[in-house]
């Protein structure tokens, strides 16, 4: 990830045994509450509380500390942080795929690393199942759903239109909120 002044890396803090967990899409598990810590971004080092409030994932704390070869904090250098692309990043480090049969951790990351092998398989079931994770990823996110499916299947726009409507056909997803509406 790349931040003005560096190439920054986000690190989250595993979850303890008796975190709660959100399941966000079917079989894919978020910690209620994720810390994360961002270094290497002359000035500052960062750390971000992220929590699951109102069906979406958001930073409630940022901690802004100057970094060994910083700085001093400005109110302009904290307006320039990406705060949203770092709560995008830890939260797909701190998601967990399960089987949802078993509940048994199978993945140590929310979607398959090779989501487009996917699209040539077609929209059969295991197919859907990715698209929905990927589709509830970016919802919860606040990020555009279809754009993030047509971005990680590598297929045409009306392509994951199709598929985002069969995944909601098949359950896989919630029903849209209307015409233009996410839906989860």
């Amino acid at each position: 990830m790349v931040h003005s002044g560096g190439v920054s890396e986000v690190h989250v803090e595993p979850p303890n045994a008796g975190d709660t967990l959100d399941e966000v899409a079917p079989g894919l598990l978020v910690p209620h509450r994720i810390t994360a810590t961002v270094t290497g971004i002359p000035p500052y080092d960062l750390e971000l509380v992220i929590e699951f409030v109102d069906g979406r994932f958001a930073c409630t704390s940022l901690t802004a500390r100057r970094s060994e070869d910083g700085e001093s904090i400005t109110g302009d250098g904290i307006r320039k942080i990406p705060v949203a692309a770092y709560v995008s990043a830890a939260v797909r480090e701190a998601a967990r795929r399960v089987d949802t049969r078993s509940r048994d951790e199978v993945l140590s990351v929310p979607v398959s690393q090779d989501a487009r092998s996917y699209s040539k398989r077609g929209p059969v079931d295991d197919t859907l199942r990715e698209v929905a994770a990927v589709y509830r990823l970016a919802y919860v996110l606040g990020e555009a759903p279809l754009k993030s499916v047509v971005s990680a299947f590598d297929v045409p726009r009306s392509t994951a239109s199709r598929w985002v409507a069969a995944a909601r056909d098949k359950e896989f997803l919630g029903a849209s909120e209307g015409r233009g509406k996410a839906g989860a």
